[in-house]
Order: C-alpha cells, then structure tokens, then sequence
C-alpha cells in the first residue's frame, strides 16, 4: 500500500463525547497525507448530541464527516453504518476501524499503510497504556484463551486476530467478506472478522512500530462486557466449532464469573456483574443475539 492510498477512518461514538474531542485532534495531527474520518454517532442521548453538534460544527468543511444513527447499533452496527456512508458517497480507500477512547501519534497512519502489502488484509498497531506500559502487540488465541504477546519494533510479531481498538482493513477483504456480522453487537466480532479473513486467504499483521494510546475502561462498563462476551463465545463457536470446543466455552464463563466475584468490594457492581454472566450464558443458549434485551 502506498501514500496515495485514502485511509477511511470510522470512528462509533456512543454517549461518549469527551474521549473522541480527544481522539480527533490526534488523528488530525497524523503525518498521513491521504485520509478522511467518519464520526457514528450511535443514538447518544440529547445532551451528548448538543455537544456533538459543537463538534460538527468546528469540523465543518474539513475531512470529518458525521453520521447519525437514530438508535445504539451497538460496535458492529456503528461501524457497518460508517462502511455503508463510505459507500453510498464512493469514496475510494481502505478503512480502518478505531475506538473513541484512542490517541495515535504522528506516524501510526504511515507505519501502518506501509504495513499493508501484498497478502495482508489487516493490520494492528502496538497498543500503549497512557502510563507509557506496552499493552500488546499481537493476541494468541488458544480456544477461548487469549495470551498477550510484545515483540521488539519491527520486528515480525504473528496474531491470531486483530484487535478491535484499531484495525486497517484492505478494501478489497471488505468487498470480498463483509465487515461485521451484528448478530455479536460488540465483543468477538473481531475475532469473527480476522477468522473470516484468514480463510479468504489473506494475512493480518502486526506494523508494532505504529502505535496508539488506550485508557482503560471504567469498572461501570464490565457487567455489560461480561455479558456480551460470555452471550458471544457461544456465537463464535457455532460459527467456527473447528476452533471452539464445549469445554473451553464452559470454562470461558467460569473465568468471567470469577472476574465477576473479584468486584466483592463493590456489592451492588459485583451483583450487577455476576447476574449479566448469567444473562449472557442463558441468551447465548438459546442463540439471542443482537442488542440485549431483544431477539
């Protein structure tokens, strides 16, 4: 992939404003010459949409385009919804799926559109905690268990998928397999997707001299992630049963259970936690998929 090649960035907000006024200025400061930012909006409440309208409005005339979804899409719908806006205008380019709450330096974009040649169809970069401590470079998948892997920069670091945080994906991939199936709403969708990717023939790889900043997600946010996750491990098992088994899935939910029972010293999250566990186990059997709460 070379320089002039556009770099469609989709970015899903949800009720989220201050993390993405602080991810735009980065993006905006990138070194990269040929990109252009797709702002979903995925049905925030009144109060984050007045701010979100200072924001359009400031960006207006630029590279940022907005789009705005009349209900929570949840991370898979967000990001079809931007895909589609890319389509419906033609523009021309690869995408690249980030998070809201990300920062990337100046070079992240270039590093990674170098990254992209012949046979790779993804590419990640490292991702950096804003202590400065290296997260990760790459994900192994055993089953259901994912090890952290950091190599050295530059050099070849493999992954099993590519994690949702920031992912450039080949247009081509795209047209060839979809983006995301919304049937998972957030969560493994990812794994879903460098799957399906792998399959198609194409490689995902590790640009570890690209990086970006991720904070870590509030404690409020983990009941809603453990039930997603338990309720999407069993989804990806029916849609890959060669790489899953009923042992690694059953072993999968006890884990997040007792993830759950280390928030003791918060009762009422802990509670919260463990009965989305148990939300998430019982709609996943009986194949519930979608936005929680509906079929």
């Amino acid at each position: 992939m070379n320089s002039e090649v556009t770099i469609n960035m989709i970015v899903v907000n949800w009720n989220d404003g201050a993390t993405i006024r602080k991810c735009l200025p980065s993006i905006m400061a990138s070194e990269y010459p040929c990109y252009r930012v797709i702002v979903v909006d995925n049905g925030s409440n009144a109060e984050e949409l007045i701010a979100l309208s200072i924001l359009e409005e400031k960006f207006k005339g630029t590279c940022v385009h907005f789009v705005h979804n009349a209900e929570n899409r949840g991370y898979c719908g967000g990001n079809n919804a931007g895909l589609q806006y890319i389509i419906d205008n033609r523009f021309d380019g690869d995408v690249m799926i980030l998070n809201p709450d990300v920062e990337m330096e100046h070079s992240t974009l270039s590093i990674m559109a170098a990254a992209m040649v012949e046979g790779v169809g993804v590419v990640t970069p490292r991702v950096v905690h804003p202590s400065g401590k290296v997260l990760f470079d790459g994900i192994r998948l055993k089953g259901y268990r994912q090890e952290f892997v950091i190599g050295h920069p530059g050099m070849p670091v493999s992954t099993d998928f590519a994690q949702g945080t920031c992912m450039l994906i080949r247009r081509s991939l795209i047209e060839r397999i979809g983006l995301f199936d919304e049937r998972f709403f957030s969560y493994w969708e990812e794994v879903d997707l460098s799957i399906r990717a792998k399959k198609a023939g194409f490689k995902l790889a590790v640009a570890n001299q690209a990086k970006i900043t991720k904070a870590d997600n509030p404690p409020e946010k983990l009941p809603t992630c453990f039930y997603y996750s338990v309720r999407n491990a069993r989804l990806i098992r029916r849609k890959h049963l060669s790489s899953f088994t009923r042992v690694g899935y059953i072993l999968y939910v006890a884990k997040v259970a007792a993830l759950s029972a280390k928030l003791i010293h918060r009762p009422r999250l802990c509670m919260r936690a463990l009965a989305s566990v148990l939300d998430g186990l019982r709609d996943g059997l009986a194949e519930r998929y979608g936005k929680r709460g509906t079929a």
